[in-house]
């Protein structure tokens, strides 16, 4: 999967582990992170509330992350987004075609999520997606900025 410019900007501001490997722990590095579902149950709407003062309108978890970026390429690129729907979740290719088309789409992946990184971090998509349709002048995020990221 090709980093965009945006995931490699993020990932320069997270604090280097002195212990291991791992980029995304919960043990200095020793070990990946685990429970991710705990995650986007607890921590992750903690954190909103926090800053926003309120919780989401709707419950986030993996797979609809996932389920969110398949829709949305479908969408932009339509019937010709199927092989990069495929490529970008991480899905085989059983196809015959697969054994004779090596090529990985490399390329088109990085535009296409290059492009849609810029759109997810517009401050008005931000609270579209984030808070339903309230302006986001009415939000304490929007009020005192959008936290920077990079």
């Amino acid at each position: 999967m090709p980093l965009v410019p945006q995931a490699v900007k993020l990932l320069r501001i997270v604090p280097k582990r002195t212990q291991g490997k791992f980029v995304f722990s919960s043990t200095n590095g020793r070990v990946p992170i685990a429970g991710i579902a705990k995650y986007f149950k607890t921590r992750l709407a903690d954190a909103i509330i926090t800053v926003n003062g309120e919780p989401l309108t709707k419950r986030i978890t993996s797979h609809v992350l996932r389920r969110t970026v398949a829709t949305q390429l479908a969408e932009t690129l339509g019937d010709e987004g199927d092989k990069l729907v495929k490529r970008v979740m991480g899905h085989s290719d059983g196809s015959v075609t697969k054994i004779y088309n090596r090529y990985g789409y490399v390329r088109e992946m990085r535009k296409w999520l290059a492009k849609w990184a810029d759109e997810l971090t517009d401050p008005a998509a931000i609270q579209r997606t984030l808070f339903g349709a309230r302006s986001a002048a009415d939000s304490q995020f929007f009020k005192e900025g959008i936290p920077e990221l990079y």
